[in-house]
């Protein structure tokens, strides 16, 4: 559920030499909130913008524990393109954090040590901050669902949650695999440019052969799409990789980082996936591409000024291949995340670059 959000108190300021970056823990046990979830409102202005991601990525590694341990979680992160009505400040990135109570946000910043490490970060990547506390009005607005977003989390819960300490299935043993399930394993292989007539077999395909037929189509699908599609290599990649983010599927991202890197993705286009289609830095049809991916996952469908993009450039195969290469991909990742397929050696899952 969604709110209107009111009363916002300001806990941080940019006055005072920028000492805005700063919260003002005193101001915040001041308020009096009513019961129930409060959002802070977080807004941004960088001393460089090209490293938000690793602004994002040390805050994570200094309060991840903290904001987990008070039920924190992410609404939505974005990048600011442009104001329409307001004064004379400007943004680059606004934040929205849902904790389950205001006690719950004290707790979190009552950890002395995370918040030290947190205020340094800030005033390290920052020129500018507000924080904003606001409390529900309790009148529900239902999302338009438009698109999917992409929301910060945390990656070992998300593991740990999905991976868990063992498979619910276990893999077939290799004399349990046949020739024909051996075939498929190269098709797949050649189809994304592997060598893999001597690697072992991995567990999320010898997992899946417990079912020969879901098997066998799945392979057809993928290896029709990676080995003869109609869409553009790189941005067959972009699709699948902005598809396993959105669904924190470890698998399926760890193994599609190397597929996008031996396409001479640079670690630093990897990275921008992670932050979603209003990432500076991609092109227009890239921006369509990604917001496509994201409009399938939020609303299945993809609304009309991101089907113009993309028809400039694509013809009606590859318009209706991108929903089948997005359907596919997801089912890959609900079916790995459900099993709780384990990471080969070499995959790092979420955290690969």
């Amino acid at each position: 559920m969604r709110f209107i959000l009111r009363r916002p108190q300001v806990l941080g300021s940019g006055a005072d030499e920028m000492r805005g970056i700063d919260i003002d823990r005193q101001a915040l046990r001041a308020i009096s909130a009513p019961e129930g979830p409060v959002v802070m409102v977080n807004l941004f202005r960088l001393k460089d913008k090209a490293r938000f991601p690793e602004f994002l990525r040390a805050m994570q590694a200094a309060s991840a524990q903290t904001i987990d341990a008070a039920g924190a979680e992410p609404v939505y992160a974005g990048a600011v393109k442009g104001e329409f009505i307001g004064g004379e400040d400007h943004w680059d990135r606004i934040a929205l954090f849902r904790y389950p109570s205001i006690e719950a946000l004290l707790a979190a910043l009552d950890d002395d040590a995370a918040f030290e490490r947190a205020q340094d970060i800030r005033r390290e990547y920052l020129d500018d901050a507000r924080f904003f506390l606001t409390t529900p009005l309790g009148v529900p607005i239902e999302p338009s669902a438009n698109h999917a977003g992409t929301l910060a989390f945390d990656v070992a819960a998300r593991e740990a949650q999905v991976i868990g300490e063992r498979p619910r299935i276990a893999p077939l043993a290799n004399d349990q695999v046949t020739v024909d399930g051996e075939r498929p394993l190269l098709e797949i292989g050649k189809a994304v440019g592997r060598d893999t007539e001597q690697a072992e077999m991995p567990a999320a395909i010898t997992t899946v052969m417990h079912h020969p037929a879901i098997f066998r189509h799945q392979v057809a699908l993928s290896v029709e799409l990676n080995a003869s599609g109609t869409i553009p290599p790189r941005e067959r990649e972009l699709a699948v990789l902005c598809t396993a983010w959105l669904c924190r599927a470890p698998y399926a991202w760890g193994q599609h980082v190397e597929n996008a890197r031996q396409l001479a993705m640079t670690a630093e286009e990897i990275e921008r996936v992670t932050l979603g289609s209003s990432a500076d830095g991609w092109s227009e049809h890239e921006t369509a591409l990604l917001r496509a991916v994201e409009e399938l996952l939020g609303d299945q469908s993809i609304c009309d000024e991101t089907w113009s993009v993309l028809a400039r450039s694509w013809n009606d195969q590859q318009l209706i291949e991108l929903p089948v290469l997005v359907g596919l991909y997801f089912t890959f990742a609900m079916q790995h995340n459900s099993i709780r397929v384990g990471l080969p050696q070499g995959n790092k899952g979420l955290r690969e670059r």
